[in-house]
């Protein structure tokens, strides 16, 4: 599954959006509803860019890593 990351900061907020500036000075404009809450001017955030068909298979890992977590973690209590 490819997939590039890139990192961008929360540079300024203009009418309920959000101007992401990242490393190469290119701005990309978001709805601030579609970021964390807790978001502020100067935040980090890292975001991954993948294909729409590989979203499927991205989430399912993600729950295989969440759950083994778990289960290790109350393994661990366990003890």
């Amino acid at each position: 599954m490819p997939m590039h990351s890139l990192t961008a900061t929360i540079d300024r907020f203009e009418r309920g959006r959000a101007v992401l500036v990242f490393d190469d000075g290119q701005e990309l404009i978001l709805p601030k509803r579609k970021l964390p809450g807790k978001i502020q001017e100067g935040s980090v955030l890292f975001c991954e860019i993948y294909p729409a068909e590989d979203a499927e298979i991205r989430k399912e890992n993600i729950a295989r890593y969440l759950l083994k977590e778990i289960l290790h973690t109350n393994e661990q209590e366990k003890d």
